[in-house]
Protein backbone atom coordinates (compact mmCIF):
# COMPACT_ATOMS: atom_id res chain seq x y z
CA UNK A 1 0.00 0.00 0.00
CA UNK A 2 1.22 3.29 -0.74
CA UNK A 3 0.97 6.98 1.04
CA UNK A 4 0.58 9.86 -1.53
CA UNK A 5 2.11 12.98 -0.01
CA UNK A 6 -0.46 15.83 -0.71
CA UNK A 7 -0.40 19.63 -0.98
CA UNK A 8 -2.81 22.51 -0.55
CA UNK A 9 -4.03 23.95 -3.90
CA UNK A 10 -6.38 26.89 -5.07
CA UNK A 11 -9.55 26.84 -6.89
CA UNK A 12 -8.00 26.04 -10.49
CA UNK A 13 -11.44 27.82 -12.50
CA UNK A 14 -10.98 31.12 -10.42
CA UNK A 15 -8.08 31.12 -8.46
CA UNK A 16 -9.74 31.19 -4.95
CA UNK A 17 -7.84 29.66 -2.14
CA UNK A 18 -11.32 29.64 -0.15
CA UNK A 19 -13.27 26.53 0.29
CA UNK A 20 -15.71 23.89 2.33
CA UNK A 21 -15.35 20.17 2.68
CA UNK A 22 -18.25 18.77 0.87
CA UNK A 23 -17.12 14.88 1.67
CA UNK A 24 -14.20 12.59 2.83
CA UNK A 25 -13.67 9.65 1.07
CA UNK A 26 -10.49 6.64 0.80
CA UNK A 27 -9.20 5.56 -2.71
CA UNK A 28 -11.74 2.79 -3.90
CA UNK A 29 -9.84 0.87 -6.14
CA UNK A 30 -6.79 0.90 -5.42
CA UNK A 31 -5.72 0.96 -1.94
CA UNK A 32 -3.57 4.06 -1.64
CA UNK A 33 -3.35 4.96 2.15
CA UNK A 34 -5.39 7.59 3.92
CA UNK A 35 -8.71 9.57 3.29
CA UNK A 36 -9.25 12.23 0.47
CA UNK A 37 -11.59 15.65 0.81
CA UNK A 38 -13.74 16.68 -2.09
CA UNK A 39 -14.39 20.60 -1.06
CA UNK A 40 -16.43 23.12 -2.94
CA UNK A 41 -14.54 26.63 -3.70
CA UNK A 42 -17.01 29.32 -1.58
CA UNK A 43 -16.54 31.44 -4.85
CA UNK A 44 -17.38 29.97 -7.98
CA UNK A 45 -19.07 26.68 -6.09
CA UNK A 46 -16.46 24.36 -8.36
CA UNK A 47 -15.68 21.56 -6.60
CA UNK A 48 -11.97 19.52 -6.29
CA UNK A 49 -9.99 17.39 -4.21
CA UNK A 50 -8.32 19.58 -2.24
CA UNK A 51 -5.40 18.68 -0.42
CA UNK A 52 -3.95 16.53 -3.69
CA UNK A 53 -1.14 14.60 -4.75
CA UNK A 54 2.02 16.76 -5.15
CA UNK A 55 2.72 16.25 -8.95
CA UNK A 56 5.80 14.27 -8.39
CA UNK A 57 3.51 11.47 -6.56
CA UNK A 58 1.38 11.10 -9.51
CA UNK A 59 2.66 8.37 -11.47
CA UNK A 60 2.45 6.44 -7.84
CA UNK A 61 -1.32 7.10 -8.57
CA UNK A 62 -1.82 4.97 -11.80
CA UNK A 63 -0.41 0.51 -10.98
CA UNK A 64 -0.25 -1.21 -14.00
CA UNK A 65 -3.16 -2.82 -12.71
CA UNK A 66 -5.16 0.73 -14.29
CA UNK A 67 -8.34 -0.22 -16.41
CA UNK A 68 -8.07 2.22 -19.04
CA UNK A 69 -3.81 0.90 -19.70
CA UNK A 70 -5.32 -2.80 -20.45
CA UNK A 71 -5.84 -3.51 -23.83
CA UNK A 72 -9.04 -5.16 -24.77
CA UNK A 73 -9.88 -8.49 -26.33
CA UNK A 74 -11.18 -8.15 -29.76
CA UNK A 75 -10.66 -11.14 -31.34
CA UNK A 76 -14.46 -12.22 -30.95
CA UNK A 77 -17.66 -11.35 -32.40
CA UNK A 78 -18.79 -10.71 -28.51
CA UNK A 79 -15.98 -8.29 -27.63
CA UNK A 80 -16.27 -6.50 -31.22
CA UNK A 81 -19.91 -5.93 -30.40
CA UNK A 82 -19.16 -4.58 -26.52
CA UNK A 83 -17.16 -2.26 -28.48
CA UNK A 84 -19.46 -0.89 -30.44
CA UNK A 85 -22.27 -1.17 -27.72
CA UNK A 86 -19.65 0.74 -25.57
CA UNK A 87 -19.25 3.87 -28.47
CA UNK A 88 -23.25 4.22 -28.63
CA UNK A 89 -22.99 4.44 -24.52
CA UNK A 90 -20.29 7.26 -24.36
CA UNK A 91 -21.22 9.34 -27.28
CA UNK A 92 -24.70 8.96 -28.09
CA UNK A 93 -24.76 8.26 -31.86
CA UNK A 94 -24.30 5.04 -33.71
CA UNK A 95 -20.76 5.60 -35.24
CA UNK A 96 -20.01 6.31 -38.91
CA UNK A 97 -17.64 6.60 -40.96
CA UNK A 98 -15.46 9.48 -41.64
CA UNK A 99 -11.79 11.29 -42.76
CA UNK A 100 -9.79 13.53 -41.10
CA UNK A 101 -7.16 13.76 -38.44
CA UNK A 102 -8.15 12.85 -34.85
CA UNK A 103 -6.18 13.54 -31.48
CA UNK A 104 -6.96 11.75 -28.39
CA UNK A 105 -5.29 12.67 -25.02
CA UNK A 106 -5.24 9.94 -22.05
CA UNK A 107 -5.52 7.24 -24.79
CA UNK A 108 -4.41 4.56 -22.84
CA UNK A 109 -4.16 1.20 -24.82
CA UNK A 110 -5.89 2.47 -27.63
CA UNK A 111 -9.20 1.41 -27.79
CA UNK A 112 -11.02 4.43 -28.35
CA UNK A 113 -8.20 4.92 -31.36
CA UNK A 114 -8.82 1.87 -32.82
CA UNK A 115 -12.76 2.18 -33.43
CA UNK A 116 -11.86 5.20 -34.86
CA UNK A 117 -9.00 3.98 -36.85
CA UNK A 118 -11.75 1.53 -38.35
CA UNK A 119 -13.87 4.17 -39.06
CA UNK A 120 -11.77 6.09 -41.62
CA UNK A 121 -9.87 8.65 -38.98
CA UNK A 122 -5.32 9.02 -39.28
CA UNK A 123 -5.43 8.85 -35.55
CA UNK A 124 -3.12 10.08 -33.07
CA UNK A 125 -2.40 10.01 -29.00
CA UNK A 126 -0.83 11.11 -26.37
CA UNK A 127 -1.02 8.93 -23.51
CA UNK A 128 1.17 9.07 -19.89
CA UNK A 129 2.05 5.64 -19.39
CA UNK A 130 4.21 3.66 -21.43
CA UNK A 131 3.30 0.56 -20.94
CA UNK A 132 -0.19 1.33 -22.27
CA UNK A 133 1.27 3.51 -25.08
CA UNK A 134 3.60 0.50 -25.74
CA UNK A 135 0.37 -1.61 -25.53
CA UNK A 136 -1.18 0.78 -28.74
CA UNK A 137 2.13 0.84 -30.15
CA UNK A 138 1.61 -3.23 -30.83
CA UNK A 139 -1.41 -2.72 -32.58
CA UNK A 140 0.19 -0.15 -35.13
CA UNK A 141 -0.77 3.30 -33.30
CA UNK A 142 0.85 6.34 -33.34
CA UNK A 143 1.12 7.43 -29.76
CA UNK A 144 3.14 9.63 -27.86
CA UNK A 145 4.41 9.40 -24.64
CA UNK A 146 3.16 12.09 -22.52
CA UNK A 147 0.62 14.19 -20.70
CA UNK A 148 -1.77 17.00 -21.91
CA UNK A 149 1.14 19.24 -21.94
CA UNK A 150 2.66 17.92 -24.41
CA UNK A 151 -0.19 18.81 -26.65
CA UNK A 152 1.51 22.65 -26.67
CA UNK A 153 4.07 20.35 -28.71
CA UNK A 154 2.05 19.95 -31.50
CA UNK A 155 0.98 21.97 -34.60
CA UNK A 156 -1.76 24.26 -34.28
CA UNK A 157 -5.17 23.56 -35.95
CA UNK A 158 -4.40 20.68 -37.58
CA UNK A 159 -6.87 17.68 -36.15
CA UNK A 160 -10.78 17.72 -37.26
CA UNK A 161 -11.74 15.63 -33.86
CA UNK A 162 -10.28 15.70 -30.62
CA UNK A 163 -11.07 13.11 -27.76
CA UNK A 164 -10.28 13.37 -24.22
CA UNK A 165 -12.41 10.74 -22.21
CA UNK A 166 -12.31 10.67 -18.76
CA UNK A 167 -9.14 13.20 -18.74
CA UNK A 168 -9.85 16.43 -17.84
CA UNK A 169 -10.98 15.57 -14.28
CA UNK A 170 -7.15 14.25 -14.20
CA UNK A 171 -5.15 17.08 -15.14
CA UNK A 172 -4.17 19.78 -12.73
CA UNK A 173 -5.79 22.74 -15.05
CA UNK A 174 -8.56 22.13 -16.74
CA UNK A 175 -8.53 25.28 -18.20
CA UNK A 176 -5.37 25.31 -19.93
CA UNK A 177 -5.47 21.75 -20.79
CA UNK A 178 -9.21 22.74 -22.92
CA UNK A 179 -6.85 25.77 -24.51
CA UNK A 180 -4.61 23.49 -25.99
CA UNK A 181 -7.23 21.33 -26.98
CA UNK A 182 -8.66 24.23 -28.94
CA UNK A 183 -5.19 25.92 -29.95
CA UNK A 184 -4.87 22.38 -31.96
CA UNK A 185 -7.97 21.71 -33.34
CA UNK A 186 -9.18 23.00 -37.14
CA UNK A 187 -11.19 25.52 -37.27
CA UNK A 188 -14.88 23.53 -37.70
CA UNK A 189 -13.38 20.74 -35.96
CA UNK A 190 -15.54 18.46 -32.67
CA UNK A 191 -14.08 17.90 -29.43
CA UNK A 192 -15.99 14.91 -27.24
CA UNK A 193 -15.03 15.37 -23.48
CA UNK A 194 -16.16 12.81 -21.06
CA UNK A 195 -16.25 13.14 -17.36
CA UNK A 196 -18.08 11.97 -14.39
CA UNK A 197 -21.28 13.41 -13.44
CA UNK A 198 -21.10 15.35 -9.85
CA UNK A 199 -24.08 16.25 -10.20
CA UNK A 200 -25.81 12.91 -10.42
CA UNK A 201 -28.58 11.75 -8.12
CA UNK A 202 -26.43 8.13 -7.76
CA UNK A 203 -23.59 10.75 -6.23
CA UNK A 204 -25.80 11.92 -3.64
CA UNK A 205 -26.76 8.37 -2.86
CA UNK A 206 -23.95 6.99 -2.19
CA UNK A 207 -21.76 9.95 -0.81
CA UNK A 208 -18.30 8.46 -0.39
CA UNK A 209 -19.12 5.29 -1.40
CA UNK A 210 -19.80 6.38 -5.22
CA UNK A 211 -17.28 4.82 -7.42
CA UNK A 212 -16.68 7.46 -9.91
CA UNK A 213 -15.06 9.97 -7.04
CA UNK A 214 -11.97 7.76 -7.43
CA UNK A 215 -10.00 9.67 -5.03
CA UNK A 216 -7.19 10.94 -5.47
CA UNK A 217 -6.87 10.45 -8.71
CA UNK A 218 -9.63 13.06 -9.87
CA UNK A 219 -8.60 16.43 -9.16
CA UNK A 220 -11.94 17.89 -10.47
CA UNK A 221 -15.65 16.84 -10.02
CA UNK A 222 -18.01 18.68 -12.41
CA UNK A 223 -21.54 18.96 -13.15
CA UNK A 224 -22.64 19.81 -16.82
CA UNK A 225 -23.14 23.80 -16.78
CA UNK A 226 -19.67 24.51 -14.94
CA UNK A 227 -17.92 21.92 -17.38
CA UNK A 228 -19.51 23.72 -20.33
CA UNK A 229 -19.01 27.13 -19.27
CA UNK A 230 -15.22 26.47 -18.89
CA UNK A 231 -15.69 25.18 -22.72
CA UNK A 232 -17.22 28.57 -22.97
CA UNK A 233 -14.65 30.44 -21.54
CA UNK A 234 -12.05 28.49 -23.63
CA UNK A 235 -13.66 29.42 -27.17
CA UNK A 236 -15.91 26.20 -27.88
CA UNK A 237 -19.45 26.24 -28.85
CA UNK A 238 -21.04 23.23 -27.05
CA UNK A 239 -23.76 21.70 -29.07
CA UNK A 240 -24.88 19.25 -26.45
CA UNK A 241 -24.10 16.89 -23.53
CA UNK A 242 -25.00 13.38 -23.40
CA UNK A 243 -25.54 11.92 -20.36
CA UNK A 244 -24.40 8.47 -20.55
CA UNK A 245 -27.15 5.68 -19.96
CA UNK A 246 -25.27 2.99 -17.93
CA UNK A 247 -25.99 1.31 -14.43
CA UNK A 248 -22.42 -0.07 -14.20
CA UNK A 249 -20.81 2.86 -11.76
CA UNK A 250 -24.20 2.07 -9.82
CA UNK A 251 -23.36 -2.08 -9.07
CA UNK A 252 -19.77 -0.54 -8.28
CA UNK A 253 -20.93 1.98 -5.97
CA UNK A 254 -23.14 -0.68 -4.60
CA UNK A 255 -20.34 -2.74 -4.17
CA UNK A 256 -18.47 -0.60 -2.27
CA UNK A 257 -21.43 0.36 0.03
CA UNK A 258 -22.17 -2.73 1.06
CA UNK A 259 -18.57 -4.08 1.97
CA UNK A 260 -18.28 -0.79 4.54
CA UNK A 261 -21.25 -2.61 6.50
CA UNK A 262 -19.79 -5.91 6.79
CA UNK A 263 -21.83 -7.64 3.37
CA UNK A 264 -19.43 -8.59 0.65
CA UNK A 265 -21.02 -8.71 -2.97
CA UNK A 266 -19.18 -11.37 -5.45
CA UNK A 267 -18.10 -8.81 -7.97
CA UNK A 268 -18.50 -10.70 -10.98
CA UNK A 269 -22.23 -11.75 -10.28
CA UNK A 270 -22.87 -7.74 -9.48
CA UNK A 271 -21.16 -6.56 -12.97
CA UNK A 272 -22.88 -9.29 -15.05
CA UNK A 273 -26.35 -8.36 -13.33
CA UNK A 274 -25.75 -4.76 -14.16
CA UNK A 275 -24.37 -5.02 -17.56
CA UNK A 276 -27.56 -7.11 -18.65
CA UNK A 277 -29.67 -4.41 -16.98
CA UNK A 278 -28.21 -2.09 -18.91
CA UNK A 279 -28.79 -4.34 -22.04
CA UNK A 280 -32.55 -5.07 -21.13
CA UNK A 281 -33.24 -1.73 -19.76
CA UNK A 282 -31.87 0.47 -22.09
CA UNK A 283 -34.19 2.67 -23.19
CA UNK A 284 -36.10 3.01 -19.74
CA UNK A 285 -31.83 3.64 -18.81
CA UNK A 286 -31.80 6.48 -21.67
CA UNK A 287 -35.38 8.40 -20.37
CA UNK A 288 -33.62 8.47 -16.85
CA UNK A 289 -30.01 9.54 -17.50
CA UNK A 290 -31.47 11.98 -20.12
CA UNK A 291 -32.54 14.30 -16.84
CA UNK A 292 -28.99 14.62 -15.79
CA UNK A 293 -29.50 11.24 -13.49
CA UNK A 294 -26.33 9.85 -15.02
CA UNK A 295 -23.03 9.13 -13.47
CA UNK A 296 -21.00 10.25 -16.49
CA UNK A 297 -21.47 12.80 -19.39
CA UNK A 298 -20.31 13.04 -22.53
CA UNK A 299 -19.74 16.95 -23.91
CA UNK A 300 -19.77 17.48 -27.53
CA UNK A 301 -18.26 20.82 -29.04
CA UNK A 302 -16.79 22.14 -31.71
CA UNK A 303 -14.42 25.17 -32.64
CA UNK A 304 -15.93 27.84 -34.75
CA UNK A 305 -15.36 27.85 -38.64
CA UNK A 306 -12.98 30.59 -39.77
Amino acid sequence: MTTVPLIEVECAICGSSDSEPLLEAGDNEHDLVGSFIVARCERCGHTFTNPRPTPESVPDLYPDSYSAFTAPNRSSRLARAKSWYAYVTQFGQRPRRRTGRMLEVGCGAGANLRRHRDLGLDVVGIEPSAGAAARAGADGLDVIVGTDENVADLDREVFDVIHALMVVEHVPDPRRTLQRLFDVTAPGGVVAISTPNFDCRSRRRFGRHWFPLQLPRHFHHFDADRLCSLLDDTGWVVDRVWYQPTLTDTGKSLRLAAADRGVPLPGRAVKLGFNLLDLLAFPLIVAVTRTRGASRMTIHAHKPAA
